[in-house]
C-alpha cells in the first residue's frame, strides 16, 4: 500500500503541472527589481515607421477603377488629414518611407514599362504628411528607397525581372538572371545624378530627405520593381554613388543594403554560407571612407523577403550584426548605425501559434529584441495602411478596415514614447528572465525616462523600478484585449508594479509630447494637460447629439463617448492621465441658427476644467443639434415635458482589466492533452503493477 501512495504521489506532482485548459492551475507571480543605469548608454534613437500613404500605392481600389483616375485623383484621395494626424499624434510615427519610381526625369512619367504610382500623386501626400508634422513640432524624418534604377541602364531595358507577364524578355543564352536584371557598372554616375535630382525633387516641396538607399533588397529578382547586386556590386556602386550624394546633399544620410538580416549571418542558423549575400561584410571591406562618411546600416527583418524572421533567432542574429559591425572589416567602428528598414508577416492575434504568422505581442518581442542586442536605432515596418478588406493582407499593413489594431498597439509603445534623441541607457533584471524583456530611454530635451517591457511568458512579475530617484513613471498596459492602451497604476522608484503575463507595459516619467516641451519646457502637468485638451478641442471635426451623448472624433482622442452635461474622459498628456471635464458654458444662436420642433441648431462655447478644479478656457465655437428636454439645451417654454424615465440598472461588466481579469481561459495544446493521457496512463499501469506484487 505504501508504494501505491508513493506512485500515486509521484503522479499527481507529475500532472499537477498541466489542466484541460491547457496551462498551469494557478498564476505564478514572481518578484524581479530592474535597475537603471544612466551613466552607461547605448543607441541614440532616430525613429519609428512604416512605409506608403494611406492606401497602397500600387492598387488604392475600388477608389480609382481605371489607371488615370489612380495617377491622377489619387493623390488628393491619399492625403486625409484625420488619418495624417492619427499616424503623427496617436500612433506616434517619427520616421516615414517611400519609394522613388524609375522615371526619367525622375518627377515626369516617362519609363521604360508602366509604373504602379508617380510623383504627380505621391507629392500631395508628402507635402501634407511633412507639412502637418512641422505644424506639430514633430521631428519627422523622411527616408526613400529606390526599387529598380531606371530600365534604360539596366541590361534588361526594364524596371522589372522576368517573372511571368508584363515582364522583359528573358535573358539572352549565356547570361543568367542576375546578370540580366542588374543596373550596368557604366551607368553607375548617371544614377547617382538621378537620385540627387529626386533628392531636390523633395526639397522644391518643402521635404528635406533624411536618408536615401540606392537599392531595395538587392539580392532578389521580382516581378515588380527589382534590380540584382552582389554584396561586391553593391559595395562597388556604393563607392560611386554615395560620394556623388554627399557632394549635393552633405547632410543626407546614404542607407543600405536593405537586404535579409538572416541571409547576412546565414552560417549561424542555417548551416549555409553564400559570401554573394553578405552586403555589409562586403561594405565593411571594400567600402571607401569617402561613401562611408554619412553611411547607414540597414537591414530588413524577414528570413526571404515575405515570412518575418522566427523570433527564437532575433537575438542570436542582431548580437551577430552588432559584433560584425564593430569588430569586422576596415570599415568596424563602434557606434556604426544600425536600422532595421522594413519588416511584416505578423498576425492581429495577440498570441498566435502559426511560426510563419507570429502575433502581435511577438511583433513587440521583436522591436525589443532589435532595440537590446542589434542597438538599432530606427524601425520601420513594410506598408502602414490599407483601405482593402480580406485577411490575407492583414498580415503586411499594420492597420486596415476589418481588422483588430493589436499590431498598432504593439508598435505605439515604442513609436508613441521613445522619441527622436531618446538615448537608450542600461536595464538590467536582478534575475535574467526568458521571457520578460526590459529596454529603457532617456531624453534630455524632453526630460524623460521610459521603460518598456514585454512580457511573452505565462507568469505575472511583481517589478520594482530601482535607479530612478524622484521620478514617478504613469503606466499603459496593452494584454491583446480590446481596449488597447490601458492606463496603469502610477509607481515610483523603489515601487512595485504588475507586469501581467502576455503584456507590454510602457513607463514614462516626465514629457513625451514634443509641442509641450519645445514651446515650454518647464509646463506644470496641470498646464501640459490643459494646453493638449485644447489642442483635442479645436480638432473635433463633427460633434453629434444623440440623446445625451455626444460622439466626439479628434485627433487627440478617437471617437470618444461623453456625457453632453458633463463630459469627462482621460486626456492622454505627457506622463499623466489627467481627468478632465467638458462644461457647456454659453449657447449662441447663429444668424441662421435652424430652429426645428424638437430642438435647435446653433453654436456653443465651452470650458475645461483640468484636475481638480482648474478652469482652463477654450475659445472655440462648435456648431451642432441639440434636442430640447435633452442634452442640456433648456426646454421651451411653451411646453413642459414629461419627466424622462429612470433607466433600468445596468448589469456590472465583466472583469477584463488585465491586472485582475483571467489570464489563462485558453485551449489545450496537442502537447498538452498528450503529456495529460500519458500521465494518467502511467498512473494507471503503476497501480496494476502494484497490486500484482
Amino acid at each position: 500500500m505504501r508504494k501505491i501512495c508513493m506512485c500515486v504521489l509521484v503522479c499527481l506532482l507529475f500532472l499537477g503541472s498541466f489542466n484541460l485548459h491547457g496551462v498551469r492551475l494557478y498564476a505564478e507571480t514572481q518578484h524581479r527589481v530592474l535597475t537603471l543605469d544612466s551613466s552607461t548608454t547605448f543607441q541614440t534613437m532616430e525613429g519609428f515607421g512604416f512605409f506608403g500613404a494611406r492606401a497602397v500605392w500600387w492598387n488604392p481600389m475600388p477608389f480609382f477603377p481605371t489607371r488615370e483616375l489612380r495617377l491622377y485623383e489619387g493623390g488628393e484621395f491619399m492625403t486625409d488629414l484625420e488619418w495624417i494626424d492619427f499616424i503623427l499624434l496617436d500612433m506616434g510615427i517619427t520616421m516615414w518611407r517611400n519609394e522613388i519610381y524609375p522615371f526619367v526625369p525622375v518627377y515626369s512619367t516617362q519609363a521604360t514599362n508602366s509604373q504602379d504610382s508617380n510623383w504627380a500623386v505621391q507629392k500631395h501626400f508628402v507635402k501634407a504628411l511633412n507639412d502637418r508634422a512641422t505644424e506639430l513640432g514633430i521631428d519627422l524624418r523622411i527616408i526613400l528607397t529606390v526599387w529598380s534604377p531606371p530600365g534604360e541602364w539596366k541590361y534588361n531595358e526594364h524596371t522589372r525581372a522576368y517573372t511571368g507577364p508584363m515582364s522583359p524578355p528573358p535573358p539572352p543564352e549565356g547570361m543568367t538572371m542576375q546578370q540580366w536584371n542588374r543596373l550596368r557598372s557604366d551607368h553607375y554616375v548617371d544614377f547617382a545624378y538621378w537620385l540627387v535630382s529626386a533628392l531636390e525633387m523633395y526639397r522644391e516641396i518643402g521635404v528635406e530627405v533624411y536618408a536615401i538607399s540606392p537599392q531595395n533588397e538587392p539580392y532578389f529578382n521580382q516581378n515588380f520593381n527589382s534590380s540584382f547586386y552582389t554584396a561586391a556590386e553593391f559595395a562597388q556602386m556604393l563607392n560611386v554613388v554615395a560620394p556623388i550624394i554627399y557632394e549635393y546633399f552633405p547632410n543626407v544620410y546614404v542607407f543600405g543594403a536593405e537586404a535579409m538580416l538572416g541571409q547576412e549571418h546565414s552560417q549561424i542558423i542555417y548551416g549555409w554560407n553564400n559570401p554573394n549575400m553578405h552586403f555589409h561584410r562586403r561594405i565593411l571591406e571594400n567600402a571607401t571612407p569617402e561613401a562611408m562618411r554619412n553611411f547607414v546600416f540597414a537591414h530588413h527583418g524577414y528570413y526571404d523577403g515575405v515570412y518575418a524572421q522566427a523570433l527564437e533567432h532575433h537575438a542570436t542574429l542582431w548580437t551577430a550584426e552588432r559584433n560584425m559591425l564593430n569588430t569586422h572589416g576596415q570599415n568596424s567602428r563602434h557606434g556604426h548605425r544600425l536600422w532595421m528598414t522594413e519588416t511584416s508577416g505578423y498576425s492581429n492575434a495577440w498570441l498566435e501559434d502559426n511560426p510563419n504568422r507570429p502575433g502581435s505581442l511577438a511583433l513587440a518581442m521583436a522591436i525589443q529584441s532589435a532595440l537590446i542586442y542589434g542597438d538599432v536605432s530606427a524601425w520601420v515596418w513594410w506598408q502602414g495602411s490599407d483601405t482593402a478588406t480580406g485577411a490575407h493582407g492583414a498580415y503586411y499593413e499594420l492597420m486596415r478596415p476589418g481588422t483588430n489594431q493589436n499590431k498598432i498597439a504593439s508598435s505605439q509603445h515604442f513609436y508613441r514614447y521613445i522619441r527622436p534623441g531618446a538615448v537608450r541607457i542600461a536595464a538590467e533584471l536582478d534575475e535574467p528572465s526568458r521571457n520578460l524583456m526590459a529596454s529603457a530611454f532617456v531624453h534630455d530635451e524632453l526630460d524623460n525616462i521610459v521603460i518598456v517591457l514585454v512580457n511573452n511568458g505565462e507568469d505575472q512579475y511583481e517589478l520594482e523600478i530601482s535607479g530612478a530617484p524622484g521620478a514617478t513613471f504613469s503606466s499603459v498596459i496593452t494584454t491583446g484585449s480590446p481596449n488597447y492602451l490601458v492606463p496603469g497604476p502610477y509607481v515610483n522608484d523603489g515601487e512595485t508594479i504588475t507586469i501581467p503575463p502576455h503584456s507590454v507595459v510602457t513607463l514614462v516619467s516626465g514629457s513625451y509630447i514634443e509641442h509641450g516641451c519645445r514651446d515650454n519646457p518647464v509646463l506644470s502637468p496641470a498646464e501640459m494637460a490643459a494646453r493638449d485638451v485644447e489642442l483635442a478641442i479645436n480638432a473635433l471635426e463633427r460633434v453629434n447629439a444623440e440623446g445625451t451623448t455626444f460622439i466626439m472624433t479628434s485627433r487627440m482622442a478617437r471617437d470618444v463617448e461623453s456625457s453632453v452635461t458633463v463630459a469627462t474622459r482621460q486626456a492622454n498628456t505627457s506622463a499623466f492621465f489627467v481627468d478632465f471635464e467638458i462644461i457647456p458654458v454659453e449657447y449662441i444662436p447663429a444668424v441662421d441658427a435652424t430652429h426645428f420642433s424638437d430642438g435647435v441648431e446653433g453654436a456653443f462655447t465651452f470650458m475645461v476644467r483640468v484636475g481638480e478644479g482648474e478652469v482652463y478656457g477654450v475659445t472655440e465655437i462648435f456648431t451642432m443639434r441639440l434636442t430640447y428636454g435633452k442634452d442640456y439645451l433648456a426646454q421651451p417654454p411653451e411646453e413642459e415635458l414629461p419627466p424622462e424615465e429612470e433607466p433600468p440598472p445596468e448589469e456590472e461588466p465583466a472583469d477584463d482589466n488585465p491586472l485582475t481579469g483571467p489570464f489563462y481561459d485558453v485551449r489545450p495544446t496537442p502537447l498538452q492533452i498528450i503529456m495529460a493521457v500519458l500521465g494518467l496512463g502511467i498512473l494507471i499501469v503503476i497501480v496494476v503493477v502494484a497490486k500484482k506484487k
